[in-house]
């Protein structure tokens, strides 16, 4: 309900894929999660789609919304603008208690979906402070509003754990959380049985998908008096898929027999990253003044494989060759990125006026270094792949 906020669809399987601000979508929109971003989406054809990861709503506190580019402070991940959601914190549920504890069911009746959850905090000595929470979700297909074609029916369920531990007796506050979050879904892919073109003779496709996002996360908000604002924080992040269709089609006489098809995909992404953030005001008689300063750096181990097999239902004859591609295969090799920025912004704000100048500058490196293994040669015999590095500085400069 976000004005020029959306959140793209595939109606066909996948469901919820993404975030679209302004109509710029995909990896262009930075998708924080207590400041980690989320892996970054992929997929190829009919039966591969590794979305953007979301934190369960019912574990969220706040989200923040930033429509428009912000590359000086988040990097040209963030072109599109910035989606960035804050986990629940032990404070919300103690409420200045020793314990605190929330239990709660809804229903939804769009797609007739169940969540249940709960939360459990503890207060311990020294302001350490802690809780667990879980919430799980199981629901079905979205209606729609076709009378000629139904929606593909779908099961799907998630599974969200996360805790937190948060040393808050001392000025800068140090907390420790771990998160675990497990989606499933099970889709009778119905609007593509004989249909014109490819699956012109498809009479049977189920769709099995499931995905894991896991995350660790340190992270310290600084408390000195010369500060405004200073947060460091390190991670370690991982997202998988690991998507399985099965699909039968009818003869097409005299060229194709009864065919059953399996095919599989599956996609990793692991990821260790470092982040810390300043801001300090600076008080001026004629221009109000505040500095904000940071850095990061993270590196990604990427991996992606395909497989199947195909059999002949006339013959019991099986072959690893669907539509001309020889699997197992690798759409792109192994691959090893490395990124870097740090950030300087300024702004400037008459004392008194309404408007501000907002100066910036962004240094940013990249590289990028594939392994090509046996998989991706045999499918990929006349290329070879190479390492790859770029430095940018990018000046910036805003006015409102």
């Amino acid at each position: 309900y976000v004005p020029g906020v959306s959140v793209p669809t595939d109606p066909v399987r996948f469901g919820a894929d993404a975030i679209s601000i302004r109509g710029v979508g995909g990896n262009r929109v930075l998708i924080l999660t207590d400041g980690v971003p989320a892996p970054s989406g992929f997929a190829i054809g009919n039966f591969s789609d590794f979305g953007r990861p979301f934190a369960d709503l019912d574990l969220i506190q706040r989200t923040e919304i930033m429509r428009g580019p912000a590359s000086a402070l988040y990097g040209s991940d963030a072109i599109g603008g910035v989606l960035s959601t804050r986990t629940l914190a032990p404070a919300e549920i103690l409420g200045g208690e020793e314990a605190g504890a929330r239990v709660r069911t809804t229903f939804n009746s769009a797609d007739h979906g169940w969540l249940a959850s709960g939360v459990g905090a503890l207060q311990g000595p020294g302001g350490l402070d802690g809780f667990v929470a879980y919430a799980r979700r199981e629901g079905n297909e979205l209606d729609n509003g076709s009378a000629a074609l139904e929606p593909n029916p779908r099961t799907h369920r998630r599974d969200s754990v996360l805790a937190k531990i948060v040393l808050d007796g001392m000025a800068s506050p140090l907390g420790l959380s771990v998160a675990q979050q497990r989606d499933g879904a099970v889709t009778l892919v119905n609007s593509d049985v004989l249909q014109p073109g490819r699956f012109a003779n498809t009479t049977f496709m189920r769709g099995d998908d499931h995905g894991e996002t896991s995350r660790i996360l340190l992270e310290q908000t600084l408390g000195v008096d010369w500060l405004e604002q200073g947060v460091w924080r390190v991670f370690w992040q991982e997202g998988a898929a690991d998507q399985a269709t099965h699909e039968t089609r009818r003869a097409a006489p005299p060229q194709t027999p009864p065919l059953d098809l399996e095919r599989a995909f599956e996609y990793l992404e692991q990821t260790w990253g470092a982040q810390a953030t300043f801001a300090r005001a600076l008080p001026g008689t004629v221009v109000n003044q505040r500095l904000v300063m940071g850095a990061d750096v993270a590196r990604h181990q990427i991996t992606e494989r395909r497989d199947g097999q195909q059999q002949n239902l006339a013959t019991g004859a099986t072959t690893n060759v669907i539509l001309g591609e020889v699997l197992p295969l690798r759409d792109f090799p192994p691959s090893t990125e490395v990124s870097a920025g740090a950030y300087l912004q300024d702004e400037l704000r008459p004392t008194g006026g309404r408007s501000a100048w907002i100066p910036a500058l962004r240094i940013d490196y990249y590289h990028l270094a594939p392994t090509v293994d046996a998989i991706y040669a045999a499918g990929n015999p006349s290329q070879q792949p190479v390492s790859m590095s770029h430095a940018s500085l990018s000046p910036r400069f805003g006015a409102t």
